[in-house]
């Protein structure tokens, strides 16, 4: 069914995609400041997941392997926890991170986490 060639590119392209999380997470971090949006940690996970996959997605990454990624990490984390509950709320918050990132395909990433801040985490604060 596949041949070396083809599971070789496939693992380099997933190593990519790991690679820019390692890079995306530092700066959906950064965004956070205590001066400015100042997320609490619930709030922080929400937005991590939906401005990631967004991210990816204006990168070129396809849906498909976004939603691989998201899914291969929350299934990674079902096996440290032995809970699906936050898992479910991750895959709902990165696939809604996939459609922003499909509808705002060339917006900037400052843009970008500041419509994610603005549309999918302010609302929600009491």
């Amino acid at each position: 069914m596949f041949n070396t060639l083809t599971v070789t590119v496939i693992l380099q392209h997933l190593l990519k995609l790991t690679n820019e999380y390692k890079y995306i997470k530092k700066e959906i971090e950064k965004y956070n400041r205590k001066d400015t949006v100042n997320m609490s940690p619930l709030e922080m996970n929400r937005f991590r997941h939906i401005a990631a996959s967004a991210y990816f997605i204006t990168q070129g990454f396809s849906k498909y392997e976004v939603e691989l990624l998201g899914n291969l990490k929350e299934i990674s984390d079902f096996a440290r926890k032995f809970s699906w509950t936050d898992s479910n709320f991750d895959i709902n918050n990165n696939k809604k991170g996939i459609q922003i990132g499909e509808k705002f395909k060339h917006k900037k990433q400052k843009e970008l986490f500041d419509y994610i801040f603005k549309n999918e985490i302010a609302p929600r604060r009491h």
